[in-house]
């Protein structure tokens, strides 16, 4: 079986070349290869990509639904593989999607775990905890995946429908439930790992949120019987801290930034709920 991976990428000149050299450090027996989609960035993200064996191409469309979908459509691989342009892959994350796959001839889909890149910032740990934390600690069929760490079989995918090119944000829940109300199955499995840089200023996280606020509410619109897609609440964060053990001096340390986030992303979603539907 063959894979590409497909890294949609727009002003992403710090860090796609990292994300870049993950991808071609790994260790697999089988063949892939590398489409980064280009979504008419305004840096040297292009530049940087160009000088390495991979195929970067442009997007026919905006936003990361269009450019993803545009890689997907380019490519013949059996399987393609997602992540973005903040994450390292692990050597052996080629290896186990397809395998898995492999092993999994019903699964449409494999995903898998995301973990923090800088353990040292207090705010990007906290975003990890908030946003990213696994579904489970075992291998288990689920509705959703990140879409920063997700592996599909490429020619199923194409009869169900690509990434809806409407959404801005959210389009990983979109397809994904998609996927689950048409009986088809996802596979999560935490040996599927990735890395990702995530946002270490107040601004960044403040901005995040009110970012998947915005676009939660228009997703909960358009599907009103989609399961809760939001970030831990500051209470079921203190709960899983409090599980891990994590020292008290520390949580109430990151407790305010743990507000903070809900606040942000609960003005943006109360706002956005009530606005006239614009493109959902």
């Amino acid at each position: 079986m063959k894979t590409s991976v497909v890294v949609a990428v727009k002003n992403r000149e710090s860090c796609i070349g990292l994300n870049i050299e993950s991808l071609l450090a790994s260790r697999t027996k089988y063949p892939f290869d590398i489409w980064i989609v280009d979504d008419h960035s305004t840096d040297r993200t292009a530049q940087i990509a160009g000088h390495y064996p991979v195929h970067l191409i442009t997007s026919d469309g905006e936003g990361v639904s269009a450019a993803r979908n545009t890689g997907i459509r380019r490519t013949d691989a059996d399987i393609v593989a997602i992540t973005d342009s903040d994450c390292l892959v692990d050597g052996d994350w080629i290896e186990i999607l397809t395998e898995k796959h492999a092993r999994n001839p019903d699964a449409i889909g494999i995903t898998g775990r995301v973990s923090n890149h800088d353990e040292s910032s207090r705010i990007s740990r906290v975003v990890q905890e908030k946003c990213f934390a696994p579904p489970s600690h075992h291998e288990e069929f689920t509705w959703k995946g990140p879409g920063n760490n997700i592996a599909y079989k490429r020619k199923r995918l194409m009869d169900l429908g690509l990434f809806d090119e409407s959404l801005r944000a959210g389009e990983d829940p979109e397809l994904n439930w998609r996927i689950h109300k048409a009986g088809l199955k996802i596979l999560f499995t935490p040996e599927m790992h990735v890395q990702h840089m995530n946002r270490d200023t107040l601004h960044g996280m403040i901005q995040q949120q009110i970012w998947w606020g915005i676009w939660a509410a228009r997703l909960r619109r358009r599907i009103p019987e989609l399961p809760n897609i939001r970030p831990l609440t500051t209470r079921k964060w203190l709960e899983d801290r409090s599980q891990s053990q994590v020292p008290l001096p520390q949580t109430v340390s990151d407790l305010p930034l743990s507000l903070l986030s809900d606040a942000a992303y609960n003005f943006a979603y109360l706002m956005a709920s009530f606005r006239t539907p614009s493109r959902t």
